[in-house]
């Protein structure tokens, strides 16, 4: 009897600890999107202060490629982290659930809180930094005024429709 006991002892604490590894992984996921902005916002900013003087000069064409294609890199890397994210946060939930540890789950514990995760947001920054970037270079290029406001200003409400509609689009739970 005493055998079986351990071995239920055992197991939960191999739950308890499966679980923590969870939450822990998804911290560290956390951690490198935020680190990720803020590199980005770094460069960014700092870019942009360099170049603040001849903004619109053709010599600045290729130093605007690289942000643009950064900010592409950054939204891409932002969308694969949070469906990891997702993913560990639901395999992490489906342990509370099937093996009853709500005690370890603050959401359960709690129902009054309120949670709205920032990660959210982190796309909608880097498609606001790519549209802006993309203004700079087309005036730049075309020196059109009414052509460098209207196409990153529709690329930016499709782009924040097409986010929100994959973020949170119907779901099949």
């Amino acid at each position: 009897m005493n055998k079986d006991t351990g071995n239920s002892l055992d197991n939960r604490d191999f739950i308890k600890t499966m679980y923590e590894q969870l939450w822990l992984s998804q911290r560290q996921g956390v951690g490198e999107r935020l680190l990720l902005t803020s590199i980005f916002s770094v460069m960014f900013a700092s870019s942009l202060a360099l170049i603040k003087d001849s903004l619109f000069d053709c010599s600045n064409l290729y130093l605007i490629v690289f942000l643009m294609l950064l900010s592409i890199f950054a939204l891409l890397f932002t969308l694969k982290v949070d469906s990891v994210l997702k993913a560990r946060e639901r395999a992490a939930d489906n342990i509370v659930i099937h093996f009853k540890l709500l005690h370890f789950n603050p959401r359960y514990k709690k129902h009054w809180v309120n949670n709205i995760p920032i990660g959210k947001f982190f796309p909608i920054f880097f498609t606001m930094c790519f549209c802006f970037l993309l203004f700079i270079f087309i005036k730049t290029i075309f020196a059109n005024n009414f052509l460098a406001l209207v196409i990153p200003t529709v690329l930016f409400l499709l782009a924040v429709i097409f986010l929100w509609r994959i973020k949170y689009g119907l779901k099949t739970e």
